[in-house]
């Protein structure tokens, strides 16, 4: 009882805490996940995207404009995302419900911001990927072409060049014709208290430290008693 009272007594001088969530919503266009499953695309590229974006400067740029650290923003916050749709719940927990939510919705606003920078970039990457095969195509075509293509072996690589660049002509005007991402974040209205985890822990360890306090008790006891008793 003694252990319990003091993590009681312990536990009323920490300072609560405080949790705040907001959603950032991320879709890819139907029209880039042909031929598979669109939901299995949006979850595979939305997971990717988000391992991204934490590796960047996510927490940096919010933590600086708030006046912590990266690493305790990075510790406060949790970042889930969805089983069945391409969203994700940051969540972020503070000993100030204020800032609590302050944190959740400049996160949450940080991560569309950085997924949006990431799609465009991998798209301009792939629109010069298919820019530099076509010129490479196109060079080649024009080599073979003005070298003639009399025999059975250049008349066959002028085929298959010919077919290569129809193809890449494709993939290069869908790349660039493919509309925008669907990104979109939710500000976070509130914040909740939350279960303070060092009260949880400190009492789980009382109550196990309980019996062997009285254990040790009964020790003390009888060792005060023994030389009392002991013959003369």
């Amino acid at each position: 009882m003694l252990a319990v009272a003091i993590a009681v007594l312990a536990s009323r001088r920490q300072t609560p805490s405080y949790e705040s969530a907001c959603i950032t919503r991320f879709s890819v266009p139907q029209t880039a996940a042909t031929g598979t499953s669109y939901f299995d695309v949006q979850q595979t590229v939305a997971l990717g995207e988000l391992a991204r974006a934490e590796r960047g400067p996510l927490f940096t740029d919010v933590a600086r404009l708030s006046g912590i650290s990266a690493t305790t923003l990075g510790a406060e916050t949790q970042i889930s995302p969805g089983t069945l749709d391409t969203f994700f719940v940051v969540s972020v927990t503070d000993r100030s419900g204020k800032r609590a939510s302050t944190l959740a919705t400049d996160l949450c606003a940080e991560l569309a911001t950085q997924l949006r920078l990431q799609r465009a970039s991998e798209q301009a990457a792939d629109a010069a990927d298919d820019h530099d095969q076509l010129v490479a195509l196109e060079t080649r075509r024009a080599e073979l072409t003005a070298g003639g293509t009399s025999t059975y072996g250049a008349a066959a690589e002028l085929q298959s060049l010919n077919e290569a660049i129809t193809v890449n002509l494709d993939e290069y005007g869908t790349t660039l014709a493919l509309p925008s991402d669907y990104v979109v974040a939710t500000r976070a209205f509130g914040a909740s208290r939350v279960a303070n985890s060092t009260l949880r822990r400190d009492l789980e360890f009382a109550a196990g430290a309980t019996p062997l306090a009285w254990f040790l008790l009964i020790l003390i006891s009888e060792s005060i008693r023994r030389p009392e008793n002991a013959p003369t």
